[in-house]
């Protein structure tokens, strides 16, 4: 999947595509309250293999958004956290929008953008 935007780029100039922010999206949301995001309950929420969320939690750490611990989970870090907050508004900006357009807000919220 192409990147978003040529401006959009992950840590060391690898695309942040659709599929990462998901991932940080999920474990953002898993891991609030200072939880862990776990391997089996990412895999469930995005609906792949836990070799999936394995191989990608390792490729989040390595870029540094994540601190991964085999068997326990990933947490994300700073740099990490920056993303997800900066995922959220933009999410909550495009339901708000896709409202005001006169979409159900359940719709709005659904909506893959």
């Amino acid at each position: 999947m192409p990147p978003r935007s040529s401006s959009q780029l992950f840590k060391g100039g690898i695309p942040l595509t659709r599929r990462i922010e998901e991932y940080v999206e999920t474990i953002y949301e898993l891991s609030k309250g200072g939880g862990l995001a776990r391997v089996k309950d990412v895999a469930e929420k995005l609906g792949v293999s836990l070799p999936t969320v394995t191989e990608m939690f390792q490729k989040l750490s390595t870029q540094g958004y994540v601190n991964y611990e085999p068997y326990s989970g990933a947490t994300l870090t700073e740099e990490g956290l920056s993303l997800a907050r900066g995922l959220e508004r933009r999410h909550g900006a495009l339901k708000e929008f896709f409202i005001l357009l006169g979409l159900p807000e359940e719709r709005a919220d659904e909506a893959d953008v």
